[in-house]
């Protein structure tokens, strides 16, 4: 068995770490474009609801009120975003990785199934992908949360 000169080794060292690098580009892109391909395919669309106030409760000569519906008071209410469509079964499935619909239908059709704590995780994990974003990308992707608007 041949013995290594001590000058072939940091040859070697040179040659696994340029391997190394290349390796680890390749994995980033292909991991950049799986994330856009993955982002792009969400098309959640929202759609602005404006604030306002109303009055909240029963109005005098309402006979079917409850005791905790008395006495009719003024809300406000703060803009907020609301998704144009239901949350499809594959977005879902994207974001939270199961679907629990019991009609499984298709990708296309609307989850149910599903808790106000359920969606309240789905809404952070949509937050931390949005997070992701560069603020130049986002109209391409077509998806913009709250936490990314400008105020």
């Amino acid at each position: 068995m041949k013995k290594e000169s001590s000058s072939q080794k940091p040859e070697r060292k040179k040659s696994s770490l340029i391997i190394y690098v290349v390796i680890s580009l390749i994995a980033i892109v292909i991991g950049v474009a799986a994330y856009w391909w993955f982002i792009a395919r969400l098309e959640i669309e929202l759609i602005r609801v404006p604030g306002g106030e109303y009055t909240m409760g029963c109005i005098s000569g309402d006979t079917e009120c409850e005791d905790n519906e008395k006495p009719p008071h003024k809300v406000s209410v703060k803009s907020f975003l609301l998704g144009k469509y239901e949350v499809t079964q594959g977005q879902w499935k994207s974001i939270m990785g199961d679907n629990p619909s019991s009609a499984k239908r298709g990708y296309n059709y609307p989850v149910e199934n599903v808790s106000w704590g359920e969606i309240q995780e789905f809404i952070r994990k949509l937050n931390e992908k949005q997070e992701k974003i560069s603020s130049a990308d986002r109209s391409r992707v077509g998806i913009c949360l709250p936490k990314c608007r400008k105020k």
